[in-house]
């Protein structure tokens, strides 16, 4: 054990309850507006998307630990200051939580454009 445990471990408990809040007023809202968020994955795509990145993440929560007990003390930092910008990454390429491209359907009224669009 480290010396440090105890103070990450309330870190920890406080995180997890400031997520816990925060996602439940998340879908709290979203309700109120009438909107469905989905909170599991429902496509074999999206599961197995999930399952890298929290893969990604395991690694490199374990990897900083193992680091830090080595004797490199800022290796949490460091590592957090990673998962951060990587987390902030993938918020920003996929605001809507959706890692696959949705296929274009031509509606009928995209279609009338192109079929009656005057000849150049």
């Amino acid at each position: 054990m480290t010396e440090h445990e105890n103070i990450w471990a309330l870190g920890l408990y406080i995180g997890a309850t400031s997520f816990g809040i925060f996602v439940a007023l998340y879908l709290y809202n979203f309700g109120l507006l009438g909107i469905k968020v989905s909170i599991l994955a429902s496509t074999k795509e999206r599961i197995n998307s999930e399952f890298v990145l929290h893969v990604i993440f395991g690694v490199m929560l374990l990897a900083a630990r193992q680091v830090r007990l080595l004797g490199f003390d800022f290796a949490p930092y460091i590592a957090a200051l990673i998962a951060g910008g990587y987390m902030a990454y993938l918020l920003y390429k996929f605001p809507t939580d959706e890692y696959l491209t949705i296929k274009r359907i031509m509606t009928k009224a995209a279609f009338d454009r192109v079929i009656h669009a005057p000849n150049r």
